[in-house]
């Protein structure tokens, strides 16, 4: 079977997992395409038990997908605003080849700033605005094997409990000029 990783943190240490007060989580895809399929993203997909396992936790979990992350897109000329530093050096070199992906095989006009965003939000929430809602993850599927599956009819929400809280929205703007000003610091 596939990595157990976050299941196993909770199985074998409940007391201190449920010390948490909040799990921030990059991964899923509520209405966007997926990145690894049409529907699934890449670490919901790698590891879609334990992804599954730990929405289904009691610890408050903040869902950052690609529905926002695919908002706050890094183009080329941002990455060439970057000062020279050895930081700056570092991050055009790496991003330059990610960039290059996105913009010739996805057709986005630079590359999404996935984990970043998800690192902004511990730093200040505010760059996102979040939904509750109730997910699972599918495991097993022959077409859909790591696919966030939200409860998004009215009249069901209504009889489920959120498990996580999913950022819709996304300030880009903001979060983009802080992204460039802390990697240019």
């Amino acid at each position: 079977m596939e990595g157990f990783d976050e299941i196993l943190k909770f199985q074998k240490d409940l007391e201190t997992m449920s010390l948490l007060d909040e799990m921030i989580i990059m991964g899923g895809a509520i209405k966007e395409p997926g990145n690894i399929d049409r529907l699934s993203e890449y670490n919901f997909y790698s590891d879609p038990h334990s992804a599954d396992y730990v929405l289904q936790q009691k610890v408050k979990k903040i869902l950052i997908p690609l529905d926002v992350t695919h908002k706050a897109i890094f183009t080329p000329e941002m990455r060439n605003s970057i000062q020279d530093s050895r930081t700056g050096k570092l991050v055009k070199a790496v991003v330059k080849k990610y960039q290059d992906f996105y913009m010739n095989v996805s057709k986005f006009p630079g590359n999404p700033l996935h984990d970043p965003l998800a690192m902004a939000y511990a730093i200040n929430p505010s760059f996102v605005k979040l939904t509750p809602m109730n997910l699972n993850v599918e495991i097993e599927g022959k077409y859909t094997r790591g696919t966030c599956v939200p409860e998004l009819r009215s009249k069901a929400i209504d009889k489920t409990k959120p498990n996580a809280y999913v950022a819709m929205e996304v300030d880009s703007k903001r979060f983009l000029k802080y992204f460039l000003k802390t990697i240019s610091s």
